[in-house]
């Protein structure tokens, strides 16, 4: 039986948050303004819902709905992400 630790969960944890809230150099050189971590991964969610959209869009009207909401919905995201 493993028990959870609730320092171990913390300090991973803490880490996590760090990491997401540093500055991504290759974003960052490339937007020529400072990109965290978190933000590269709401784009990067952004471009899969997008290309999910593109590719719906061919097979019915309803993935092609339900994608798009989903790109809405991961468009929202990077807005409270910060991203104008």
């Amino acid at each position: 039986m493993i028990h959870s630790n609730p320092a171990m969960q913390s300090a991973s944890s803490s880490a996590i948050t760090s990491w997401l809230n540093s500055e991504n150099s290759l974003f960052s050189s490339v937007l020529e303004s400072a990109v965290s971590n978190l933000q590269v991964l709401l784009i990067g969610h952004a471009v899969l819902a997008f290309s999910a959209l593109v590719c719906a869009s061919s097979l019915s009207a309803m993935a092609a709905v339900v994608m798009l909401l989903w790109f809405a919905w991961s468009l929202s995201l990077c807005k409270k992400g910060g991203i104008k």
